[in-house]
């Protein structure tokens, strides 16, 4: 138990340099956002299992995605034990305050009994699948890293919600816009990926360097929403100042990304890891009133990766 009690301390102290990360100013401001929406979810669980299923299929992708069951053997702990407790964790918090909320104790006795499920199954390999589920990246240029990454592993998703966006965009014009959202949502995770130093250090200016960047990051965006654009625009052409302004919560959520991987770029480090940084600057783009903040913001981590790239090229 004393091995456990660490462990979970231990994730506890992620959980709170991972929030600290994002800063202060943007947690202030996503913060309440995120105790909307979350009221908003409780308030629907308070019939059914709704909350129970969230909970379950977020544990699940969180579960296929853990790399640390082999670390975890070394240190002689059982994977399984260790995963069960720490989304049995998870469950009791968001369970109880659902349960104090609306009084609704169903869905945390479900939730509680869906972690040993979970913990114990094994992790779904998708290389074999994903062979078959590469996207031909020939045609784009080598310096564009993070696009012929992110394409080849997730190219056929946006080009299948492309086409949902414009093929069925005459039923509704909440299709293409949310064809749009989760195109932009996709693409900022392209930006976590850290490339090699080699491919850095050829750069001279870390301001031409960032903006070129974010120049090729609009030019392939706009390509992407340009057939969705041109279909919502012949069907919902009185509401074309609403597609303006999903396009550019696209174009600044994935600015943000670019700005921040570069913002903690380190030649020993692979990943980014800003989702929740991502997640908390999106929440608040949407909201107008938040809007010259989020752009101050841009500001902001702009200098702070130009000060990180002019010390890793000097």
């Amino acid at each position: 138990m004393n091995g456990l009690s660490t462990i979970l301390q231990l994730r506890s102290l992620q959980g709170f340099r991972m929030l600290r990360s994002v800063g202060w100013p943007l947690l202030l401001l996503g913060v309440p956002m995120i105790a909307v929406l979350s009221l908003g979810v409780f308030e629907g669980a308070s019939e059914g299992y709704s909350l129970a299923m969230i909970f379950g299929i977020g544990v699940l992708r969180l579960h296929n995605y853990r790399k640390d069951h082999n670390h975890l053997r070394l240190l002689g702990y059982n994977p399984s034990i260790v995963c069960m407790v720490e989304y049995q964790a998870i469950a009791v918090f968001f369970g109880i305050i659902a349960w104090l909320l609306v009084g609704n104790y169903s869905n945390l006795m479900v939730m509680m009994a869906v972690c040993p499920i979970v913990a114990i199954l094994p992790r779904v390999s998708w290389t074999l699948l994903k062979k078959w589920l590469f996207f031909p990246v020939g045609w784009m240029p080598l310096q564009d890293f993070e696009y012929r990454v992110g394409m080849r592993l997730a190219g056929w998703m946006v080009v299948a919600l492309i086409a949902f966006g414009s093929l069925v965009a005459y039923t509704s014009p909440i299709v293409p816009i949310v064809s749009v959202i989760f195109i932009s949502m996709i693409t900022t995770s392209w930006h976590s990926a850290f490339e090699p130093i080699s491919m850095i250090e050829l750069e001279q200016s870390p301001t031409q360097f960032l903006a070129t960047k974010l120049i090729k990051s609009v030019k392939y965006l706009l390509l992407f929403f340009l057939p969705i654009g041109v279909v919502f625009l012949i069907h919902y052409s009185d509401l074309w100042y609403l597609f303006v302004v999903i396009v550019l919560f696209g174009l600044l959520i994935n600015s943000f990304a670019i700005l921040y991987k570069y913002t903690g770029y380190h030649r020993s480090r692979e990943k980014a890891h800003g989702e929740m940084a991502i997640g908390m600057f999106s929440m608040c783009s949407l909201v107008p009133f938040f809007a010259p903040v989020c752009l101050f913001y841009l500001v902001v981590y702009f200098k702070k990766a130009h000060q990180n790239l002019n010390t890793i090229l000097c």
